[in-house]
């Protein structure tokens, strides 16, 4: 059994082998609470101050008090792909494809996380990352959810604390790096992504939308409101009572969604697919005549998707959510 002064050597070795091999002038760091009515902190250190004891401590007190435990670089040339399921065979693939992995994290079973350095430092934009971390998730099967820009994964040394990942010891997973081989750059990457974006049409995901026309209403013949997606009916729901604004709007529009029989979407390892959640969630509040800007502040505010980001994250997150959902219901997007 490790005494606590050696679990907090194997923190602080875990985190300066993610920092040696993802050099940065500073780190985000999200610590995301599990109990209900605490809010996420997030904080901007220098690796000096990363690795300093005291961090190091503190970190580790919210670890065991139930709160997760995020990380990224602070330069875009640093992209997230998040494999939730097959993550060996996943990541397998992008190093057989010779895709220069600088990091790699097991997150849980069977789900993991790589970093990939895709430019020189300071030349790489936050869009220009988020299309890149897009490109290599369509190609290799990971999550579209986690591609936004300045994505946080999970820091290593730390324990995985979602309920599923609990054992019959009451022990959760520690997030462990499984690869690391920083120096090379996918440069290819990042010169297609910006060809990807300088071809990509106004309001597509990872360009902000200025403005934005509210779309038309599919009404049942007994006034209630008639979801679809590529034809498909999502939903069928009764008027809402007024939903509010920010989180108290987004978890009002959830909660009378799910009274009429709305069917959260899973993904295949059963979990929920909060992205697509959301999207429905937004395209509902849409068509309660909530305008645009007011469904991205409730989506940024009350999405536990959108709250585990860094507050740029999550506004894109909220926008691109905003502008999935306003073409599925036939809305216009200007640029």
């Amino acid at each position: 059994m490790l005494d606590l002064a050696e679990k907090q050597r194997l923190t602080h070795d875990a985190l300066r082998d993610f920092t040696n091999a993802l050099p940065s002038h500073r780190y985000d760091v999200r610590i995301i609470p599990r109990k209900r009515g605490n809010r996420p902190a997030t904080r901007n250190w220098t690796r000096a101050v990363l690795l300093a004891p005291d961090t190091i401590k503190f970190l580790r007190a919210a670890n065991a008090d139930d709160s997760d435990i995020f990380i990224r670089p602070g330069l875009a040339n640093y992209v997230l792909v998040d494999f939730d399921a097959d993550g060996d065979a996943r990541l397998k693939a992008l190093l057989d494809d010779g895709v220069p992995v600088a990091l790699a994290v097991r997150t849980s079973p069977d789900h993991v996380q790589a970093w990939i350095d895709i430019g020189t430092m300071r030349e790489v934009t936050a869009d220009e990352g988020a299309e890149a971390a897009r490109i290599l998730a369509r190609r290799y099967g990971g999550d579209m959810g986690a591609t936004g820009r300045m994505q946080l994964g999970r820091a290593p040394g730390f324990f995985n604390r979602k309920p599923k990942y609990r054992d019959e010891n009451n022990h959760f997973p520690l997030v462990r790096i499984i690869h690391s081989r920083p120096g090379r750059r996918a440069t290819a990457i990042l010169t297609e992504a910006r060809s990807a974006l300088a071809r990509a049409p106004a309001g597509a995901a990872g360009v902000p939308v200025a403005r934005a026309q509210r779309p038309s209403l599919d009404d049942g013949s007994d006034g209630d409101i008639i979801l679809l997606d590529r034809g498909k009916v999502v939903g069928k729901f009764s008027a809402p009572p007024k939903l509010g604004a920010g989180k108290e709007a987004f978890d009002n529009a959830l909660r009378h969604m799910l009274a009429d029989g709305y069917p959260l979407p899973r993904r295949a390892d059963g979990d929920v697919d909060r992205s697509r959640r959301d999207i429905d969630v937004a395209a509902f509040m849409l068509c309660c005549d909530l305008p645009p800007d007011d469904v991205e502040a409730a989506i940024m505010e009350g999405s536990d998707k959108a709250t585990e980001r860094t507050t740029e994250n999550a506004r894109s997150y909220a926008r691109n959510r905003t502008a999935m959902a306003l073409r599925r219901l036939g809305g216009s997007v200007d640029s």
